[in-house]
């Protein structure tokens, strides 16, 4: 049995930790097995879920803390004498393929599973050093081929270095289900409101000030409709008093970050996620396997099962 150095970065609930454990559920773990390595400060690492399919989990120091950081990630990687990594998004993965590099790892996957906004100051970085992404790279991984484009770059996928590793989710589990939805919208007082739902960070890319904006433009065309947020982030305050400022407290309920995720794509009647960039939103294909209709980005798909459900604009 080969075990693969998982570098997961900072692991909180969302779609990345979604997409890691989606491919760990589904391989042959009799033949490979997963070691996860993570910033301490990850809020949703699957511990006991991880160990219960014969995995590790190893937490180093949080990445702002990058010199022990360092060490620790390289420590690991050397004492176990991994032949295969994979890295997730981790500023790009530089460095940790430049750890695995000098520690010898043969097999160093980076999987790009997302893109960058010029005027988010927090991806600056990210297209600074984009240029030497390709450093200590042997194998080129992307969730979508936007997302290998933007990061390893037009030529690189032309070649045929970048093999599109398509998002996973298992469809049986996340299908739409009836009696869930009655039940989650009875629990919640909800029968007789249409719901508009968002699952996701509360951070500058997922754009979550506009989605108030977006809201209260609804709010004033649907008397009984309703926000529910799921998540948490930096823009917590703001949007807090953004829904203050607009008058629509009663309108908007903050569920904070959960993991029980499947009751709401079931209860809400449609999903909004205005985010300025994405790779391939988990989210969004979780939300459209339960037949949810869903507005993202410029897309909207239109609904794919009956629900009393009317979106009017201007």
């Amino acid at each position: 049995m080969q075990r693969i150095a998982i570098i997961a970065g900072v692991l909180h609930s969302g779609g990345k930790r979604n997409l890691i454990m989606e491919y760990y559920r589904h391989i042959d773990r009799t033949k490979v097995q997963f070691d996860f390595i993570c910033d301490s400060d990850s809020n949703g690492i699957p511990e006991e879920e991880i160990r219960a399919l014969g995995g590790r989990v190893y937490k180093v120091a949080p990445y702002k803390n990058i010199v022990p950081h360092l060490k620790e990630t390289y420590k690991i990687l050397k004492k176990n004498r991994y032949e295969v990594m994979h890295a997730f998004d981790n500023t790009l993965n530089i460095f940790p393929m430049f750890l695995g590099w000098i520690a010898g790892v043969k097999v160093r996957i980076s999987e790009s599973i997302s893109k960058g906004d010029k005027n988010e100051k927090k991806t600056l970085i990210k297209y600074a050093l984009r240029p030497f992404s390709h450093w200590f790279t042997n194998c080129y991984m992307a969730n979508s081929i936007d997302c290998g484009i933007w990061q390893f770059g037009k030529k690189t996928y032309d070649k045929g270095r970048v093999s599109i590793f398509k998002t996973v989710i298992d469809a049986d589990a996340n299908a739409f289900n009836a009696k869930l939805r009655e039940n989650t919208r009875k629990k919640f007082g909800w029968e007789n409101k249409v719901v508009y739902g968002f699952i996701g960070r509360y951070v500058p890319q997922k754009n979550p000030l506009f989605l108030i904006d977006i809201f209260n433009e609804i709010a004033k065309k649907q008397e009984n409709a309703i926000l529910v947020m799921i998540g948490f982030g930096e823009l917590e305050n703001e949007m807090h008093d953004k829904i203050q400022n607009y008058g629509i407290i009663n309108r908007v309920i903050d569920l904070g970050r959960r993991d029980d995720i499947k009751q709401f794509y079931n209860a809400f009647d449609a999903f909004l996620l205005p985010s300025l960039y994405e790779g391939m939103p988990v989210v969004g294909i979780e939300a459209q396997c339960a037949g949810l209709p869903i507005f993202f980005l410029k897309i909207s798909l239109k609904k794919q099962r009956h629900r009393n459900l009317r979106i009017t604009s201007d």
